[in-house]
């Protein structure tokens, strides 16, 4: 009888043991995930920020300022010979973004010699939001500083954008 109550007890707690461990439950959550077009800057052909011919006498100190919308004035004994453009960047992405730009102002080099200008460029805009077609567009001047006794010749140099979103 021993035997058979251990025989027994055995099986129960084997039967128990096999409920527990075949124990389970379970739950659903949702998922998602937002794919967004990345923005994409791209200069449009043929445009640059150029301050065109520009005329000084050696003492001559001042400022050219070219707008975004084109138009240039320059102060001091300068004298401007015309050939000035601004550049133009269209910007793609999903609609409603919004677009933070910001410029980085590097000097001018002298091509072929020593000497630099300062530049600090201008943006036609610093925040947009890409209409209905998802579609941006920004135009870049700038000012650039003439120093008395600048060395003459064709100075040089880039201009960066950078596009957040």
């Amino acid at each position: 009888m021993y035997i058979l109550i251990k025989t027994l007890f055995l099986v129960v707690l084997s039967l128990f043991s096999v409920s527990l461990s075949s124990a389970a439950t379970s739950t659903t959550v949702d998922t998602e995930a937002d794919i967004k077009l990345l923005v994409s800057v791209k200069e449009n052909a043929g445009t640059t920020v150029d301050f065109g011919v520009i005329y000084v006498e050696p003492s001559t100190s001042g400022t050219v300022t070219l707008t975004p919308s084109g138009s240039i004035s320059a102060n001091g004994n300068i004298q401007l010979g015309g050939g000035h453009r601004v550049a133009e960047f269209t910007f793609s992405g999903d609609v409603g973004s919004t677009v933070n730009i910001s410029l980085q102002n590097t000097p001018l080099q002298k091509v072929g010699g020593t000497g630099s200008l300062s530049a600090n460029y201008i943006a036609s805009t610093y925040a947009m939001v890409l209409d209905g077609s998802g579609a941006g567009f920004a135009r870049v001047g700038g000012s650039l500083i003439i120093q008395p006794n600048t060395t003459v010749g064709v100075y040089s140099g880039s201009l960066t954008l950078t596009a957040n979103y």
